[in-house]
């Protein structure tokens, strides 16, 4: 920049301070204003990984941050409600999901429920008042059919269903 320029000799010890205060602020100032846009582009990765409630927080991020341009700032907001929608339609996907994770364990399928209940649990899906959280329904689970014995039940499956099919093919070709 410009006041980088100056060259200090020439300056009395009152501008010699007062420039090398406005370099320093002008520097922070460039810090923050580079900060708030990595944030967003940071919120950007996190919209297209499919992290709506991160890239919400860093859209806010950059938005408020003083130092930013107001480009940024504007497409910053215009980034949080798309987001917001975003995880409006996750956060009514994990209903459903949650719906049909109770319509398997009611109907007895403890293996489905599990793998279902353990993905809203580790999306932080929030149950509806007064119902069970995942969590609680996993320890239901746990106690109806440990996961020792659904481990070994897909196993013998697997074994049998990979041999028929050579056999159907062998079969096939000579008719």
């Amino acid at each position: 920049s410009i006041l980088q320029q100056v060259n200090a000799d020439n300056l009395n010890d009152k501008e010699k301070k007062q420039l090398t205060d406005t370099l320093s602020k002008t520097e922070a100032a460039a810090t923050e204003r580079r900060n708030a846009r990595a944030a967003f582009e940071q919120g950007e990765q996190a919209l297209q990984n499919n992290q709506p409630a991160d890239a919400i927080k860093l859209y806010k991020q950059a938005a408020d941050n003083k130092y930013v341009d107001e480009g940024t700032r504007q497409k910053a907001k215009e980034q949080i409600t798309l987001a917001e929608a975003s995880q409006k339609k996750i956060q009514g996907n994990l209903r459903q999901s949650y719906d049909d994770a109770k319509a398997d364990y009611k109907a007895g399928r403890y293996e489905d429920a599990r793998t279902k209940f353990e993905v809203l649990s580790n999306a932080g899906f929030k149950a509806p008042l007064f119902q069970k959280s995942p969590g609680d329904y996993l320890k239901e689970i746990d106690k109806r059919a440990p996961k020792t014995e659904m481990a070994q039940t897909p196993a013998p499956e697997a074994a049998p269903t990979s041999q028929p099919a050579p056999a159907e093919a062998t079969s096939v070709a000579p008719t």
